[in-house]
């Protein structure tokens, strides 16, 4: 066992695939037992929200993954590239399946830093964006505790210097 890995998840330790789909339907429940995690979530929900364009009907969630976003923001659709219970739409965030100018606001929540191709997620976006229409995100620190303990549970590339 290396240097903390006493902090992994016992599926992890064990070779559980964190990118199956099964690791979603865990995510939601690891998500909700925590209340401390529940709190942090809802409350990062609850600032996404308040950066919506007034009177946004159509708001799309990238990486939606184990959240519980719909609960704090009604008609948002969810999307992710894993299918899993609760998620509206799968796809990349490479190839954005809206039509142009109709999307009043995107929200993604820890997601953008792994992207393998984040100029291309910012162009389909931005293509899909109406006039007024919002980016709006919530990303980590990029530090190295952060990025030691995104290695102990995500296997998505990450690129310190953000190209």
């Amino acid at each position: 066992m290396g240097f903390l890995d006493f902090l992994k998840l016992p599926e992890a330790r064990t070779g559980f695939d964190i990118d199956s789909q099964d690791a979603l339907e865990f995510h939601v429940k690891i998500i909700k037992s925590k209340p401390l995690l529940s709190k942090i979530y809802s409350d990062f929900y609850c600032e996404l929200k308040r950066f919506l364009p007034d009177g946004a009907e159509k708001v799309v969630e990238i990486g939606s993954g184990g959240g519980f976003i719909k609960e704090i923001i009604n008609g948002v659709v969810t999307s992710d590239i894993r299918k899993c219970d609760g998620i509206d739409m799968n796809f990349s965030a490479d190839h954005i399946p809206f039509e142009d100018d109709s999307i009043d606001a995107f929200l993604i929540l820890n997601v953008f830093h792994h992207l393998s191709s984040p100029a291309v997620c910012l162009r389909e976006m931005s293509r899909c964006l109406r006039k007024g229409g919002r980016i709006i995100m919530i990303e980590p620190a990029n530090t190295a505790l952060r990025r030691y303990i995104d290695g102990l549970s995500h296997t998505e590339p990450f690129d310190v210097h953000g190209r």
